[in-house]
């Protein structure tokens, strides 16, 4: 999610001074979900991109804050900022799900040399009857 922060700031550091100062203020008197309160003007009156992007996270979260960041930039008629952070953030939360989907390959066993005869017993077998034969050395009665 670095990547969503580095677009949020980045699109906040596109506004003008009369864009940005239009954005705090209507940052703090937004509608936002019962769980969050708005930012406080004192904290966002003399907030420079990156003091917004921090207070940003602080208030909402880190997915929260740009799903707010994106309708404060169209609420002042920036829907072109709007649209870019939001196709930036769809492009990063699809990657993460591919991430976690990409199936890992299986690491190798490691062997300790405590059963070095079935290994090599096994290495010498068909293949057609490696993956029916198991080697379990409690069934083992050696005398």
């Amino acid at each position: 999610m670095a990547k969503a922060v580095t677009d949020l700031l980045e699109t906040l550091e596109e506004l003008g001074k009369d864009d940005l100062k239009r954005f705090k203020w209507k940052l703090k008197e937004i509608k936002v979900e019962n769980q969050y309160n708005n930012i406080p003007w004192g904290k966002l009156e003399t907030a420079r991109p990156v003091d917004v992007a921090k207070e940003l996270l602080n208030y909402y979260g880190e997915h929260y804050r740009v799903e707010v960041t994106i309708q404060v930039l169209r609420s002042i008629h920036r829907r072109d900022l709007a649209d870019r952070l939001t196709k930036a953030t769809q492009a990063d939360v699809i990657n993460l799900e591919l991430e976690s989907v990409t199936p890992q390959s299986p690491e190798p066993e490691e062997t300790d040399g405590s059963n070095l005869e079935q290994e090599s017993n096994m290495q010498q077998m068909p293949a057609s009857f490696k993956s029916t034969v198991s080697y379990n050395p409690s069934f083992c009665t050696c005398s």
